[in-house]
């Protein structure tokens, strides 16, 4: 049996462009700033291994990029099974992960955005033969 936890942050807004004594790149971190937040990530999962059976659970939520906002927002959720063979694997894997989007019909500089909300579930099949 695995357990795994794993965090991981990312403060978009302190990312800054140089030299910040140029007004305009210093008026651009200024609005980043007061724009984006700290991402974090957090994800974790468990694998029990029964011998030739292998059963795979696994959960993460990625937080939103912008401050006051759940623009890029992410839930996912993963399960999977892997079966041997003798040198043979087959494993199967499904996740479904929820987003929060912003999407533009014409150009980025008219406000005629919408927010979506994403989902999609998604299949993997692999095959492996080892030698």
């Amino acid at each position: 049996s695995l357990f795994l936890l794993d965090y991981q942050r990312q403060n978009f807004g302190d990312a800054q462009l140089l030299p910040n004594s140029d007004p305009g790149f210093n008026a651009q971190n200024v609005s980043q700033s007061k724009t984006y937040s700290t991402v974090e990530d957090y994800r974790m999962g468990f694998e029990l291994d029964l011998g030739r059976y292998l059963y795979r659970l696994g959960y993460a939520i990625k937080t939103a990029p912008y401050i006051n906002s759940d623009l890029g927002k992410q839930n996912l959720f993963g399960t999977g099974i892997g079966i041997s063979y003798g040198p043979s694997t087959l494993d199967i894997g499904l996740t479904y992960q929820t987003s929060n989007d912003r999407v533009y019909f014409f150009d980025q500089l008219l406000p005629n955005a919408a927010e979506i909300k994403n989902r999609r579930l998604s299949a993997v099949v692999t095959y492996t033969f080892s030698l």
